[in-house]
């Protein structure tokens, strides 16, 4: 009997599972892109860096044509290191069981969750949490502080709290979210087209980060500051296909808008050289070279060069498109644009559109292509700045733009060129790509409807909110010239074609160009070129 007992005693000693103190580190080597279940006691310990509250915390999916899913962004928060060096995305299995917020220092037993890494870039998130992991969570704690300039930037510091220095907006108008607001999810609703609005952050090398705004941000409502200065937020990677393949390498998610501190007196860390912005437009009027200052409705104005809003220069396009004034979405929701006897532009100002605040090309779709004899593709027609940087001299120049396509109706959100480039020239003839990888082209939003050909469309998932937003670095050869030439082009005969769902990859909605005539629209809300 008593070698019995003193058996059974032995049987549970082994079977006791140690708990095993692990660091960010261990955890992260434990990590596979399949994901690993953990199913001895893990205890690790770090900081909260999210608050539990913030509508910032995750991008918010469509799982429907006009339906957000917002679980993702309620079961989201993210945990560092005591020197802030690693963190972890936790996900929870529901927004009850997260009650871990900023500041705190809280210790996980990760026994029966899953830790998975994703690569380029490399991060990791734990998921499967439950109220039970969370052993404790005390307020107080200590917070290291990250200070990098955007160049700084590793893989390391995804899903840890940084202060980026140095940075600003690279078009400082309108809101923290320029989009439409007619298609966005409401604050507390699932019901709404669309959610994840993108900004684009630079420093004084064009070095740049994207800022990720939720629609559910009362704040994104405000006025972008104009200046530089920090902010501060979570370093994230987030694909969003609205976006294409133009989003930056990493994306920075500030809990509120306190942690945008740039000061309204503060300046730009880069000179205008020329821009054409058309934000103060409310009688739709272009300015021409020989034309004149003048209204440009569709089919009125061909072959002729507009004048610039700041600076000495030149737009034009060799594609043949028609110019005229096109709506942007830049107009702060409170604006005081000057309205005609129908109160229309007030109240297209309060949807987030700044009436005729855009550059509108109204062409046939084959106008911005060139084939030889034998239909092979012979490059693009352009959008082309002109200007001059004589007696300028500096270390960066760019060109800044924003663009979309289409007019506000579904049948003109497809067979536009997709993928674009920029080219330069000092003499107007030999133009030189920049080495920048393609710029993705979305379509802009529209009224959901029948298409002739398509059949039924609603607004489908590769439809950005608003202009979407690029700078590119041109070289500094280009300084110190009497005159240079920048072309925006189509980079290949790929076309819009037909809509997809969530799950279908973008390529399936491209096809090359069928030699057929379509109409196609396109819009610039700001083209600039700056320079430091």
């Amino acid at each position: 009997m008593r070698i019995k007992t003193l058996s059974a005693s032995v049987c549970a000693a082994m079977c006791v599972i140690p708990i095993l103190a692990a660091d960010f580190g261990s955890i992260r080597r434990l990590a596979t892109e399949q994901g690993t279940p953990i199913t001895r006691k893990t205890r690790i310990t770090g900081t909260v860096i999210c608050r539990r509250d913030s509508p910032n915390r995750e991008y918010n999916p469509n799982i429907g044509d006009d339906t957000v899913d917002t679980l993702p962004n309620a079961v989201t928060s993210y945990i560092q290191s005591r020197d802030g060096r690693h963190g972890l995305r936790l996900q929870f299995d529901s927004p009850e069981a997260l009650t871990l917020t900023f500041g705190e220092r809280a210790t996980l037993d990760l026994r029966g969750c899953t830790v998975t890494r994703e690569n380029d870039p490399e991060r990791y998130t734990v998921s499967g949490l439950t109220s039970e992991n969370i052993v404790s969570a005390r307020s107080g704690g200590r917070i290291a502080e990250k200070r990098k300039s955007i160049g700084e930037l590793t893989d390391e510091d995804i899903y840890t709290l940084v202060t980026v220095r140095d940075a600003e907006f690279v078009f400082g108008n309108g809101r923290y979210a320029n989009a439409d607001e007619s298609c966005l999810r409401r604050a507390d609703s699932m019901r709404g087209m669309a959610d994840g609005l993108q900004r684009l952050l630079r420093n004084g090398d064009n070095e740049q980060l994207a800022m990720l705004v939720n629609a559910g941000c009362g704040w994104r409502h405000g006025a972008v500051p104009r200046g530089a200065g920090d902010i501060r937020g979570i370093i994230v990677h987030t694909r969003m296909r609205r976006y294409g393949d133009s989003t930056a390498r990493y994306a920075i998610r500030p809990n509120d808008v306190s942690d945008i501190d740039i000061a309204p007196t503060a300046a730009s860390q880069f000179k205008t050289l020329v821009e054409w912005n058309w934000d103060d437009n409310p009688r739709a009027e272009l300015k021409f070279e020989y034309h004149g200052t003048r209204k440009a409705r569709y089919g009125s104005i061909i072959g002729d060069r507009i004048l610039p809003d700041k600076g000495y220069g030149f737009l034009s396009t060799d594609s043949g498109a028609y110019l005229s004034a096109g709506d942007d979405y830049d107009a702060q929701p409170d604006s005081s644009t000057a309205a005609d006897k129908h109160g229309k532009h007030r109240a297209a100002a309060k949807n987030g559109i700044r009436k005729y605040g855009a550059l509108r090309l109204d062409s046939d779709s084959r106008d911005w292509f060139r084939f030889d004899a034998e239909r092979r593709y012979a490059g693009g027609n352009a959008l082309i700045a002109e200007t001059s940087t004589d007696g300028i001299d500096g270390t960066v120049l760019t060109l800044d733009f924003t663009f979309g396509a289409g007019d506000g109706r579904a049948k003109r959100a497809l067979r536009y060129p997709v993928r674009w480039r920029v080219e330069y020239s000092t003499d107007g003839e030999t133009f030189t790509p920049v080495d920048s990888g393609p710029v993705i082209m979305r379509p802009v939003p529209y009224k959901p409807g029948k298409d002739e050909y398509m059949g039924d469309m609603p607004l489908y998932y590769d439809t950005c909110t608003g202009l979407t937003e690029h700078s590119v670095t041109l070289p500094s050869s280009l300084f110190g010239r009497k005159r240079i030439f920048i072309r925006i082009t189509p980079a290949d005969n790929r076309v819009s074609w037909a809509p997809a769902d969530a799950s279908s990859p973008l390529a399936e909605r491209e096809a090359d160009f069928m030699f057929t005539c379509y109409r196609a629209s396109l819009r610039f809300g700001t083209v600039a070129i700056k320079y430091r």
